[in-house]
């Protein structure tokens, strides 16, 4: 029972210290509103401090920072009535309120004006570092962007100081201060440019055109001198597409490239059509080989650079009649040989014939011909096997042989006499022989000639025959 009345008796102590420092923290925070409320705002922001320090996460805390930062206002407007900017910017930034940021852009620029006229252009760059980067919605971001640009300029940071234009430009284009910033970053465009030339000679040529279109967004004299450079850099661009075969993308560089610089349609126009006239003689020599299917390819490939290309279409049409007749050549000359290995020869012709009118190729003409010879060689080898001597090279042996006999019969004349030309059998299935002599007192001739009637060959049996060719 002890026990418990001291446990009751010490909860009771506990409690009554908390009521007493609850209405002590109370109090506090009822004074230093009283003292806010006529005006004594040091003292009221004491009290709000030991407040704020004894009550944290209530409701009661965030109205007594506000509080709070109204008192500090108040202290940093009378500063500010009294011109004491060093202390108004402190009170103002401890009032850390959007009511307080509407001076303090102003106190930055008092405090600016006075590092400048000191010559201090550290402290100067620092007031207009702190409205630029924490007051940005302030009236006065403009003209303090255009006074650090000078700052940078004189410190020669011409990167930081483009970086400023651009942001007039984007911000405040329609204030004063955008024309001026140009009137002074506009001389130093030459210098910028050299990087992105650089970077261009390197290969790297997007990032050049991102560097270079940079430039050209914003107001300059030279604008037409950094398109052009646009425009050279997406040509080249191109180009080195072509050197990778990546036909696609050369085109849309050399595109972009006649977009940015006009003068550059002459050249693009003559290297696609270079490109295109080298695919087509690329398809007309495989065509001629009788490589449709990749002819009809590169054909093709003259779409990627002009969609509708009329020549390679029709080249493409005309590859795939010529194709679609190959097809039915290959088919005829396989029924030619069908009846050539039958011993058909006049349907084998016919069919070799058909299929040659079809392809062209000297191979299947060459058989239709030899066709033709075993028709003849089996109607009457004989007689053909003299049509074959008398029109050998427009006949040059019959003339040979006639002139000989006209010539011994000058200087012999009667005595001289002459057989018939006539025709034996030879060895070989095909094979015959042409002979004819010519007799005199004084010498006489042996003229004889070997025959292959299907291949229609020639071949002298002696030297006085082989002389009758020539």
């Amino acid at each position: 029972m002890i026990i418990r009345k001291l446990n009751f008796k010490l909860v009771a102590l506990w409690t009554l210290l908390l009521l007493l420092a609850a209405c002590s923290s109370s109090n506090k925070f009822k004074d230093a509103h009283d003292y806010s409320n006529t005006g004594n705002f040091v003292p009221a922001i004491m009290l709000y401090d030991k407040y704020i320090q004894k009550n944290h996460h209530t409701a009661e805390q965030t109205i007594a920072e506000l509080e709070r930062s109204e008192c500090y206002y108040e202290l940093g407007m009378q500063a500010y009535t009294k011109k004491n900017w060093v202390l108004a910017d402190r009170l103002l930034f401890l009032a850390n309120s959007d009511l307080a940021d509407k001076l303090a852009d102003n106190v930055h620029q008092e405090l600016a004006k006075r590092a400048e006229i000191a010559g201090d252009i550290d402290e100067e760059l620092e007031h207009y570092d702190y409205v630029i980067n924490y007051i940005p919605n302030s009236e006065l971001v403009s003209a303090m962007l255009r006074k650090r640009i000078d700052i940078y300029l004189l410190r020669s940071q011409k990167v930081a100081a483009y970086a400023d234009y651009k942001k007039i430009w984007d911000l405040f284009p329609d204030n004063q201060e955008a024309p001026s910033a140009t009137e002074v970053i506009n001389p130093l465009i030459p210098w910028f440019l050299e990087n992105p030339r650089n970077v261009r000679e390197n290969g790297n040529f997007s990032a050049a055109i991102a560097e270079f279109q940079l430039y050209a967004n914003y107001p300059s004299s030279f604008r037409e001198e950094i398109y052009t450079e646009i425009g050279t850099s997406y040509y080249q661009w191109g180009m080195t597409d072509l050197e990778n075969k990546e036909y696609v993308t050369m085109k849309q560089h050399f595109d972009l490239a006649v977009t940015n610089y006009p003068d550059l349609i002459i050249s693009t126009e003559h290297v696609i059509s270079e490109v295109q006239t080298g695919f087509l003689d690329a398809g007309d020599q495989l065509l001629v080989t009788g490589e449709i299917s990749r002819a009809i390819e590169s054909y093709a490939k003259c779409f990627l650079l002009e969609p509708g290309d009329t020549l390679a279409q029709t080249k493409i049409d005309q590859a795939k009649e010529q194709r679609r007749k190959f097809a039915q050549a290959d088919s005829l000359y396989s029924q030619a040989e069908h009846w050539e290995n039958r011993n058909e020869y006049k349907k084998a012709k016919d069919l070799y014939h058909n299929s040659w009118k079809l392809s062209g190729k000297d191979g299947t003409k060459n058989k239709s011909q030899e066709m033709a010879n075993y028709i003849k060689a089996e109607k009457n080898p004989q007689i053909f096997a003299l049509e074959i001597i008398r029109d050998y090279q427009r006949g040059i042996i019959k003339k040979n042989v006639d002139n000989k006999l006209a010539a011994m019969t000058k200087e012999f004349g009667d005595q001289v006499s002459s057989s018939d030309w006539k025709t034996v059998y030879s060895y070989g299935e095909f094979n015959f022989e042409v002979r004819i002599d010519i007799f005199s007192p004084s010498e006489s001739y042996y003229f004889a000639w070997r025959i292959n009637l299907i291949e229609k060959t020639i071949s002298p049996l002696n030297k006085d025959s082989e002389a009758m060719m020539k």
